[in-house]
């Protein structure tokens, strides 16, 4: 699970995500038990994956948000802890360059 900011209301919903190796996409359920996506991001789409070091979105947890920067909206996602957000931002970049051996 991580917490993703709104993009219409700017607030904080946890969401389940899900790197989507069939459909080459990070994509978000409202529960672990959902079966039709909320959103997401083709990985071709993705520009830029990183830590929100200057704490854009605002977060109460700046150390665990990142953002996932697409060509239409950024993602804004908090993660559990600061290392559980870099292991996504890892495997979210390694998806989106094509390499899918993750």
């Amino acid at each position: 699970y991580f917490h993703k900011l709104g993009a219409t209301f700017h607030t904080w919903s946890r969401r389940w995500f899900v790197l989507d190796r069939q459909r080459s996409a990070l994509i978000y359920y409202s529960d672990k038990s959902e079966r039709k996506p909320r959103g997401g991001a083709y990985f071709a789409t993705i520009d830029e994956v990183y830590l929100d070091h200057l704490n854009a979105s605002k977060s109460g947890r700046p150390h665990c948000t990142f953002i996932v920067k697409t060509k239409k909206r950024s993602y804004n996602l908090q993660a559990a802890s600061d290392s559980a957000a870099r292991i996504w931002i890892d495997a979210i970049i390694t998806g989106a360059q094509g390499n899918l051996d993750y």
